[in-house]
């Protein structure tokens, strides 16, 4: 038998994933009035705010596998060039949202808008990103980031992982402040939620490239220790 806790869980990703769905549909739409009418090509939302430092050590190429539909990503080096055409160069997108956590909305950028919410992708932040193309692989030359932190306010937060090597999440998950983390399984398009009150996560290992989604609690900053996350 299922416990309360395991039922609300599971009603938790249920919600997400429908509200991520319904979202998309509507993005879906606005994109397509504002690619027809350039006057008016501007989506709502804008840059949430938060703290984020880092430092770098050496240059390596770090790889973000993507899937037909969405996957949630985030910049597993420190590229020269952060903007999407650069970034995604060739690469059959459809979509790319950011959340912003001030306004706890997405934000949209289409290849096909005449005038996007946002055009770069910075390291601190996860994004989705919509592919028509049945799979590809993007590959991120730069330096390597070594410790690293990103502020999270009250509510849903999509920091992003800055490393090309998995970990273990609860070696920066804080379960005082932090209620749930979830991330995104691309081949069943839907969410994996970790919950320290689950009896049995559906994940603790985050990936290299990896985006994520964190609920706070309180205001909070996560910090990454290379060192101790690669051990």
């Amino acid at each position: 038998m299922k416990k309360t806790g395991d039922r609300t869980i599971a009603a938790l990703v249920v919600l997400v994933s429908v509200l991520l769905l319904l979202q998309s549909l509507v993005f879906l739409l606005t994109v397509t009035v504002h690619s027809q009418n350039p006057t008016t090509g501007h989506f709502t939302g804008a840059s949430g705010t938060g703290v984020v430092g880092f430092t770098f050590i050496g240059t390596s190429t770090c790889s973000m596998p993507l899937v037909n539909g969405w996957n949630l990503i985030s910049l597993c080096s420190n590229v020269s060039d952060n903007s999407i055409a650069s970034l995604l160069n060739g690469v059959d997108i459809r979509f790319v949202m950011r959340w912003n956590q001030s306004t706890q909305r997405f934000a949209v950028y289409s290849p096909s808008a005449a005038s996007p919410d946002f055009s770069t992708m910075e390291f601190n932040q996860s994004y989705f990103v919509y592919l028509n193309s049945a799979s590809s692989t993007v590959s991120l030359r730069g330096d390597n980031f070594t410790d690293t932190q990103a502020g999270l306010g009250t509510g849903w937060n999509a920091p992003g992982y800055p490393y090309g090597f998995s970990t273990n999440i609860t070696r920066y998950f804080n379960e005082t402040k932090h209620r749930y983390l979830l991330k995104w399984n691309a081949t069943g398009q839907k969410f994996l939620i970790y919950s320290p009150r689950a009896a049995e996560p559906a994940f603790t290992i985050i990936n290299g490239s990896e985006g994520q989604f964190v609920f706070a609690t309180q205001s909070d900053i996560i910090q990454y220790n290379r060192s101790q996350l690669e051990s």
